[in-house]
């Protein structure tokens, strides 16, 4: 098995999804792993340079954050090259890696079956996804203390010999699929904590918006 995994989050290296594909290859065979960014190629107005790397693979992984419920905008359009070149994709085995800092995993849900069914609309084959909420701040935590960095490495050992993905470790990395009980009652405590903002607030302020963060613009 041959893999090219495509990190395509904007922060590039330093992101969150780097992190978690690093954990997902690091006990495969290095010579048959090659781990590409996304954001090189959109820089350079090169996906043609992509799409001639990946007839070397026949496993192609596309590992991406949700903006908004949705995948990064250079992400739509890298997918929509490939509907353009679908041939180079026909057979090809696709899956997925997704990712987003809303505690639960069910905020990829649905950016996963469109996944599916964009892999079937190609003509290649859906080996499946990898979803797990919560990983904003993944690239800042050590491995010793990043809970599911063990459990992506065995997914990814498995995932090499097994040609395809676990569901039991799918089902504890994407845990929790959403908060109930006293999970979610402690989230609702800590958002009434003055430090509950504090990253979104710095955010705002080096944008130069924080003034503007009650405005609602859809508003009639």
């Amino acid at each position: 098995m041959k893999l090219l995994a495509v990190n395509a989050s904007p922060r590039g290296k330093a992101s969150n999804t780097k992190r978690l594909l690093d954990y997902f290859t690091k006990d495969m065979h290095q010579s048959s792993v090659n781990i590409v960014h996304l954001k090189e190629f959109y820089d350079k107005e090169d996906f043609q340079s992509l799409l001639e790397q990946t007839a070397a693979y026949d496993y192609i992984l596309i590992g991406f954050p949700l903006y908004a419920d949705w995948t990064p905008g250079f992400v739509k359009e890298f997918l929509e090259f490939m509907g353009q070149n679908r041939e180079s994709f026909k057979n090809k085995n696709l899956l997925f890696l997704i990712q987003c800092g809303f505690p639960e995993s069910h905020h990829c849900r649905y950016v996963e079956q469109y996944c599916q069914r964009f892999t079937r609309r190609l003509g290649s084959h859906y080996a499946g996804s990898i979803v797990r909420g919560g990983s904003e701040g993944a690239r800042l935590i050590p491995k010793k203390f990043f809970k599911d960095a063990q459990r992506l490495s065995e997914l990814g050992k498995v995932f090499e010999t097994e040609k395809q993905l676990d569901e039991q470790l799918l089902k504890t990395i994407a845990h929790p699929e959403k908060l109930t009980g006293f999970s979610l009652l402690r989230m609702k405590l800590m958002l009434k904590s003055p430090f509950a903002n504090l990253y979104w607030n710095a955010q705002l302020k080096k944008n130069g918006v924080f003034k503007n963060r009650f405005d609602k613009p859809y508003q009639q």
